[in-house]
């Protein structure tokens, strides 16, 4: 199967988070518009959007995500980078997808914002949730991941998980040649 278009990815409950947040949000557009950005798209082809439960929707997520905004209709721009990866992650909770494609998702945030989204990344899996997650940073990378498969190359170079899943096991796997 093929995925052409973003709705066909959202259908089959697949969401990305873009590497770089600002390839991800329009700046100049508010929290409630970059939170709702997915959900309107698939309000389209069904062809109706319920604004009263987009915004109860989008309050309880800045809520449960801990998103610190002047308000929901600030423009995105104004927020910190860690707060604008959470509306990023907003997007995709909104329309409910079951897996996330995670392009180095705390690249660029803060310590105390990448703690806390690598917190949700855990209370998400809790709750169902899947994520394919894709960086270089061997610590993050054994914190919240239940498996790792090492790729170096193009080709895969090793798999661990488990106790065997430590930031020095990742570094060796991904450096020896």
């Amino acid at each position: 199967m093929s995925i052409t278009r973003p709705q066909e990815a959202i259908e089959l409950g697949l969401g990305l988070l873009a590497q770089d947040r600002r390839d991800g949000l329009i700046a100049d557009q508010s929290v409630f518009d970059n939170m709702m950005t997915a959900a309107n798209a698939r309000g389209a082809a069904l062809r109706s959007v319920d604004r009263a439960a987009q915004l109860r929707s989008a309050i309880d997520l800045m809520r449960v995500l801990n998103i610190k905004a002047k308000s929901i209709d600030a423009d995105t721009r104004t927020l910190s980078g860690g707060n604008q990866q959470k509306v990023q992650i907003a997007r995709w909770l909104a329309v409910d997808v079951r897996t996330l494609i995670l392009l180095d998702p705390t690249r660029g945030v803060d310590v105390g914002a990448r703690a806390e989204i690598n917190k949700v990344w855990l209370d998400l899996s809790e709750r169902g949730r899947s994520f394919l997650y894709v960086s270089s940073d061997a610590d993050e990378l054994a914190e919240v991941c239940d498996r790792v498969v090492v790729m170096r190359r193009g080709s895969k170079v090793g798999e661990l998980s488990g106790e065997d899943l430590t930031e020095r096991a990742l570094l060796r796997l991904a450096t020896d040649g």
